[in-house]
């Protein structure tokens, strides 16, 4: 299925961000040793990822994904800049859900928290460009 959202690195970092997020500090034990022990953290994930990306604009320097299609980088914007709003993304969504996860698959129970983690991601953007050297990410 092709992704229709707005950026698929963005959903892709938020979706890892999640699931890592809400596995941290947890022991991984014997009665949770097959994929589908993680079905409905992965199914959460996804939504919580949708949100979040939904609340992030289209940035044309990155792979979208839309209808099949990849967006190739625009003249000088560097791999490392683009990998560093993957991170970003991921580094929100991480925080936002460190050791906090309930099985929870309700879209809207996760409007706040995917506003407020694309406010922080939109926020940090902004610090790359008046960093000391720094350029923008946009």
């Amino acid at each position: 299925m092709a992704f229709s959202g707005n950026n698929q690195t963005i959903f892709n970092a938020a979706l890892d961000g999640m699931f890592a997020g809400a596995l941290c500090g947890k022991p991984f034990t014997d009665g949770a040793a097959t994929p589908n022990s993680y079905a409905t953290l992965e199914a959460a994930c996804v939504v919580f990822a949708t949100a979040m990306d939904a609340d992030i604009p289209t940035n044309a320097n990155l792979s979208t994904g839309a209808g099949g299609t990849t967006i190739d980088p625009v003249a000088g914007v560097t791999t490392a800049s683009l990998n560093a709003l993957g991170h970003l993304a991921f580094g929100v969504a991480f925080a936002q859900f460190f050791q906090r996860f309930t099985a929870d698959l309700t879209a809207g129970d996760y409007t706040v928290a995917a506003a407020a983690c694309a406010a922080a991601f939109k926020q940090a953007v902004l610090g790359f460009a008046a960093a000391p050297g720094g350029s923008s990410l946009t």
